[in-house]
């Protein structure tokens, strides 16, 4: 099994983790049934003594994710699993996904997070895409570490947006003295993977690790959309990517992508993507969002793929999608 030290957290970890934004039926997701099913089947492949990174956000759901998970946590018999969860967004139905970071609501929110999870402590509780103004002001960071005295996390890390974010991060945590700061999570796959170097080195030296979400494209590098595809009926996550990017862009850059593949005879965008995300030294781990039986073996087979020099080389001329 492939695996990579998490930082300087020091645990050695599966470089795919399951992604749990596609669970929970409050986002066009699953339901509990398939859900704790799905982390079960994925458990499966893990062997006891390699730490499993399952990631999610009160968010995923409205809290029901995390219930799951928990639930699932207390049956599995298996102490092999992280958990990495998000604070800063509200889920009341008047207020859901309005951000929030002030020391209130955190407090409140992981406390919920807690509760929910059926766990003592988080392994990593990161914030939710906050903007870059809080992340500059760091009072955010004091607050965390008071959770780490008060033993409520282990770690802390930063959901970011862009990599300015992440570096005025890890920045702040550095010239303050705060000694949590553990991961940053972003968007990193074969579409979005430029403009990142700074906030790697960063990382790298001061021992923080980097996250890839969204390696699938929100599934279109899972190879399921089309030209023909209505995207009206498709997902809430799907159709934001069509209004980001557009779809004209979107679908040109991977035909771009399904050419190289061909000419190499790689038969499985879906294991190429997922490889590609975590093929990348600086990249710690990946979390597929795997919210499908029939995914599970696939993706996580993706890790013990080969990816060619050469393949690389011409992925990496792919210009990525640019925001309309």
């Amino acid at each position: 099994m492939e695996t990579k030290i998490f930082g300087k957290t020091g645990k050695e970890v599966y470089v795919l983790g399951l992604g749990t934004y596609g669970h929970g039926e409050a986002y066009g997701g699953i339901g509990k049934k398939n859900s704790i099913t799905i982390m079960r089947e994925v458990l499966m492949q893990i062997p006891n003594n390699t730490f499993f990174l399952i990631d999610t956000a009160p968010k995923y759901g409205c809290g029901e994710v995390e219930e799951w998970i928990g639930e699932f946590i207390k049956n599995s018999g298996r102490d092999n699993i992280i958990i990495a969860t998000k604070g800063g967004r509200h889920i009341e139905p008047d207020r859901v996904n309005e951000k929030d970071f002030s020391s209130d609501f955190l407090r409140k929110d992981l406390d919920n997070s807690l509760k929910r999870l059926g766990i003592k402590k988080i392994f990593l509780y990161q914030l939710h895409n906050p903007n870059l103004q809080v992340i500059r002001e760091g009072k955010v960071f004091e607050l965390l570490e008071s959770f780490r005295e008060e033993g409520k996390i282990e770690w802390y890390g930063i959901s970011i947006d862009n990599p300015e974010e992440g570096i005025a991060a890890i920045e702040f945590c550095k010239e303050n003295g705060l000694d949590g700061l553990a991961a940053i999570q972003v968007i990193y796959n074969v579409l979005q993977k430029n403009g990142l170097d700074t906030l790697f080195k960063s990382a790298q030296k001061g021992g923080v690790a980097i996250i890839a979400r969204e390696p699938l494209l929100r599934g279109f590098l899972a190879d399921k959309y089309f030209e023909h595809t209505n995207f009206e009926n498709c997902s809430e996550a799907v159709r934001k990517q069509i209004k980001l990017y557009g779809k004209n862009q979107i679908l040109s850059r991977l035909n771009e992508v399904k050419k190289v593949l061909t000419n190499h005879n790689i038969n499985s965008m879906n294991q190429f993507a997922i490889k590609y995300s975590i093929s990348n030294p600086n990249i710690t781990l990946a979390i597929p969002g795997i919210n499908r039986i029939e995914y599970i073996k696939s993706d996580l087979d993706s890790a013990k793929i080969e990816i060619t020099t050469e393949v690389l080389k011409e992925i990496e001329k792919i210009s990525d999608i640019k925001r309309c």
